[in-house]
């Protein structure tokens, strides 16, 4: 097989198998059996380009019921622009953006990147536990449930 250093997946998942059991004794963990192929979908950072948020409730208008497309956009204050998305994965940290985006900010980070950050509620990622852990203090590998702070860095050129 490839070694996982040259992991290609944009979920940074690449042994997903070793995965699933590395993360059964976190209480909650529940893996479906479509599990690892449903990593495949995971998408990186800025993947998806409409908004799940609308103007306006469809009201019967079929054209505004596309699955995986944007409903009425037309907001009074302008356009939207989606940046992110929850369940997609920062592919530099490998994090999958999680829970609702709260507490929201953005500052330069040097001439070029804007670092744009985040707090997330624990109400979950893609499925109904907890959100998944973020392991922190190798070598213990401690893993923290609940909301966490995100960040992702855009490039200004």
């Amino acid at each position: 097989g490839v070694p996982e250093s040259f992991c290609t997946s944009s979920a940074g998942v690449c042994a997903c198998e070793r995965m699933k059991t590395a993360l059964a004794g976190v209480p909650g963990a529940m893996f479906p059996v479509d599990f690892c192929s449903d990593m495949e979908h995971i998408k990186p950072v800025g993947f998806r380009s409409a908004p799940i948020c609308e103007a306006s409730d469809a009201l019967g208008d079929a054209s505004l019921l596309q699955d995986g497309q944007a409903g009425n956009i037309d907001f009074p204050h302008g356009t939207l622009k989606v940046l992110a998305t929850v369940g997609e994965v920062n592919e530099r940290t490998g994090a999958m953006l999680t829970g609702v985006p709260d507490g929201n900010g953005a500052y330069l980070l040097d001439a070029t990147t804007v670092r744009y950050v985040y707090q997330s509620e624990s109400y979950g990622q893609i499925s109904r536990q907890e959100t998944f852990p973020f392991f922190v203090n190798e070598p213990a590998h401690v893993g923290v449930t609940g909301s966490h702070i995100h960040y992702i860095d855009f490039d200004r050129t």
